[in-house]
């Protein structure tokens, strides 16, 4: 962690997931841009646990093509010299992300600033690399708060979370977010936690929730919640975990936090269609689950 008690003038301080990022950003602009962006999460008097700062540089240069790990459509995540960084393609300013040994201080390279380097790509990318560190995971998930309790739900993209987001909203359940969710495994209990990165439904809100069951995406005709057994949650848990998975021990580390989730959390199927009425299915599955425990 790093002590830095004083936040200053070209600083931002957030906390996604109990982790504080303090944004060291030298233009006035794009931090205000930055706080509106991320307001529902300032924490101006949290210690910053990842520390990211920009200098001015004339130019950023791309990553040859056997330095490069892995890419998306924007970025390139690179290892040169024992240095890992990222690379960012733009027409007009590029930028180059560069981590120190433990990931936790990061500083970007850029003749210009683009802002939603910093509103969403840089950071989401950070939490790739890193939360396995602080025993969490990043989940493609939507989270809701159903009957007091925490739920996940979980699909790859376009398997329906925001889809079940706008039908529990309208069933009067607490949305968190609908497309990205942290989970922070302890010993007692996992608490699942909203990020400001949402899907289709322009709305998050910044709670956290003991999280009780994880349910996985089905589209089906029929509405169904059925039991998954536990070798199979994991493996699904894991393919809808986003991690940046550039070695084998943070495979086997987040292979690990997938298992513990599931060995606490009851997990499900669930099936369902634009007519579902969640209220009803959710009804019944808990008065069920309440006569079990019974």
């Amino acid at each position: 962690m790093h002590k830095l008690k004083t936040i200053l003038d070209d600083e931002t301080r957030i906390s996604i997931g109990d982790i504080c990022f303090s944004l060291l950003i030298p233009h006035a602009e794009t931090l205000r841009t930055v706080r509106l962006h991320y307001r529902d999460y300032l924490a101006p008097d949290a210690l910053p646990d990842i520390v990211i700062s920009v200098k001015n540089k004339p130019s950023a240069e791309q990553p040859k093509k056997n330095n490069i790990i892995m890419q998306g459509s924007s970025w390139q995540l690179y290892q040169r010299d024992g240095e890992l960084g990222i690379y960012f393609s733009h027409k007009t300013n590029p930028a180059i992300a560069v981590f120190d040994n433990h990931i936790g201080r990061v500083e970007v390279f850029s003749s210009g600033i683009n802002p939603s380097l910093f509103l969403y790509l840089l950071p989401e990318l950070v939490l790739g690399l890193t939360l396995h560190d602080y025993n969490a995971l990043f989940v493609h998930a939507c989270g809701l708060i159903v009957k007091e309790k925490g739920c996940l739900f979980v699909a790859e993209s376009g398997g329906g979370k925001s889809t079940l987001a706008r039908l529990a909203l309208n069933d009067g359940f607490t949305l968190l977010n609908d497309d990205r969710i942290i989970v922070a495994i302890n010993e007692d209990m996992n608490i699942m936690h909203s990020t400001p990165w949402h899907g289709e439904i322009d709305y998050v809100s910044n709670l956290s929730a003991h999280l009780s069951c994880v349910f996985f995406l089905e589209k089906s005709v029929k509405p169904y919640i059925a039991f998954i057994n536990k070798r199979d949650a994991i493996i699904e848990l894991f393919k809808n975990t986003f991690a940046l998975q550039i070695d084998t021990g943070i495979i086997q580390k987040v292979l690990a936090l997938c298992s513990s989730v599931v060995s606490q959390t009851q997990c499900y199927r669930l099936g369902f269609n634009l007519q579902t009425s969640l209220r009803v299915l959710f009804d019944e599955f808990f008065r069920q689950n309440s006569k079990k425990e019974g």
